[in-house]
């Protein structure tokens, strides 16, 4: 700003996040766990190590909290995550979550065992403060036209994937798990959709599994903005973050936070799959710039007036969760 350096990011991560906030985010049961002790919606998941798969299974059957989720701790892209899981089920999610892990180099395998909400999967992006942008994530699924194989109806999809600069990193494979999934379902392949019969080919909300992405910026509820606000208020030294909240309905105010991310791949917002372009990252240097008008005394125009507004009721949530930690702290 008029050759003065007002602030700056790396990668993914805009480095207004402290490396206390990175080492939280990173372990989702940890970050769950602080959310859950200062009143932010969670899940309230139970976290089991490998060699406690039959403590894992007595929870599940004991406590009735079927159908459930099993999530690694330690992996992302929605790798080694078991949907829709019941104690008949179990075991074999079990020894296939383990086993990805196992694979993929974790040290300590684990799973974290939550509630499984059939609803929607919200990506909302907050930007030093600001609330910038939301979209769904729909996993991965086919639409009939009545006479198009599901073969042929996928094959179309990964047309318009080829097409996006981001998209075309994703695209639909056929393989095993694909025919399993339909096969469960009482499809193949060379099966014939009705006309507007929509089947779902995947479970998982992740982009990089196949997932599309839906641009709800301007119809997500104002309440599940201010849950995303108040995730990020509760790590301490977090300013911009990816945000996931499941719900069974975007436009209600209820909505449990699964996962808040510092290095959250905004780019997702800028090249959604369906609906209007947003710009987090335009958002994050703003933000930059307005925090560096603020503390050197420079006047705001209209816009950044209303900025700070949300800038601030984020630092609001931030000094109350930070007074409630005091209270509960044993150092006093």
């Amino acid at each position: 700003y008029k050759d003065k350096k007002i602030g700056e990011a790396k990668g993914l991560r805009a480095l207004s996040t402290s490396k206390t906030a990175f080492i939280i985010c990173r372990d989702k049961f940890k970050t769950e766990k602080l959310l859950h002790n200062l009143n932010v919606p969670t899940l309230n998941s139970e976290l089991f190590y490998e060699n406690q798969k039959n403590e894992a299974y007595e929870y599940i059957k004991n406590n009735n909290i079927n159908p459930i989720v099993l999530k690694p701790l330690s992996l992302a892209g929605g790798k080694g995550i078991e949907l829709d899981i019941h104690p008949e089920n179990f075991s074999a999610a079990w020894d296939r979550s383990i086993e990805k892990q196992k694979e993929l180099g974790v040290k300590e395998p684990c799973c974290a065992i939550q509630p499984f909400v059939d609803g929607y999967d919200v990506r909302i992006a907050i930007t030093e403060g600001f609330f910038s942008a939301a979209l769904l994530r729909v996993p991965g699924h086919v639409i009939g036209d009545g006479k198009s194989t599901i073969r042929t109806l996928i094959e179309d999809k990964n047309e318009i994937r080829r097409k996006s600069l981001y998209f075309k990193k994703f695209l639909y494979e056929f393989n095993s798990g694909l025919n399993h999934k339909l096969e469960a379902q009482g499809y193949t392949l060379d099966s014939v959709l009705n006309l507007d019969e929509i089947l779902f080919f995947s479970d998982l909300g992740n982009l990089t599994a196949g997932a599309e992405s839906v641009d709800i910026t301007h119809l997500v509820s104002k309440e599940m903005i201010d849950i995303a606000l108040k995730a990020t208020a509760a790590i301490p030294g977090l300013y911009t973050a990816g945000v996931d909240i499941l719900t069974n309905d975007f436009t209600s105010k209820v909505g449990y936070v699964s996962e808040v991310n510092t290095n959250a791949n905004h780019q997702v917002h800028h090249l959604p799959y369906k609906g209007e372009v947003q710009k987090p990252y335009r958002d994050i240097i703003l933000g930059l710039l307005i925090k560096y008008k603020v503390e050197k005394g420079i006047s705001l125009n209209r816009d950044e007036r209303l900025r700070v507004k949300q800038m601030n009721t984020l630092n609001k949530y931030r000094a109350k969760y930070y007074e409630m930690m005091y209270k509960n702290s044993s150092f006093k």
